[in-house]
């Protein structure tokens, strides 16, 4: 059975990024129960990093994916820019990523679903996450907090689960039963 580790980004004291009132932590959160719901119900095994407002250090999201064994390790965040016309959604992978399909159909389906624009699938070596996860890892930032028109959307309950059916319906096509 494939088993996916979703991770929640942020929590507890630490927020994320915060425009207009509102914390990445708290949109990243009810998205991810909702595409963590979404796969359960597809007959996929979900792992998540954290299910309440709780710090969980990025050290730890990693050890759970590794211990679980997970098939892949998804972190879900809202991006943000000091200029707040800059706006899209955008997904990371490790620079050689054994499944690089899982970010495309992510990225796919995300901008299919929100109307966002397409700031495409790149290659990072910074975040922490994806150094250290045995599964591949994927950064998908969902948004921009800081972009209001974004904010406003990434933060409405039906438009999360907009998104979050997107997530999982990315996921879903790269681990074809």
């Amino acid at each position: 059975m494939t088993r996916i580790c979703i991770d929640p980004g942020h929590g507890g004291s630490r927020p994320g990024a915060c425009y207009y009132g509102r914390k990445e932590k708290d949109a990243a959160l009810d998205i991810s129960l909702h595409v963590a719901s979404m796969l359960k119900e597809k007959g996929i095994d979900v792992v998540l990093t954290r299910k309440a407002d709780v710090d969980v250090t990025l050290q730890r999201r990693c050890e759970i994916c590794n211990k679980e064994r997970c098939d892949a390790f998804i972190t879900i965040h809202l991006n943000a820019c000091k200029d707040p016309t800059v706006h899209g959604a955008e997904t990371y992978k490790w620079p050689t990523c054994s499944k690089p399909d899982i970010a495309e159909n992510i990225q796919k389906e995300l901008v299919k679903a929100t109307g966002f624009k397409d700031r495409g699938v790149k290659t990072s070596s910074v975040y922490y996450v994806l150094r250290h996860t045995k599964a591949p890892a994927f950064v998908v930032e969902c948004g921009f907090i800081s972009y209001p028109k974004e904010c406003e959307k990434l933060f409405d309950p039906d438009f999360q689960k907009k998104v979050a059916s997107a997530i999982a319906c990315g996921i879903i096509q790269s681990f074809p039963k």
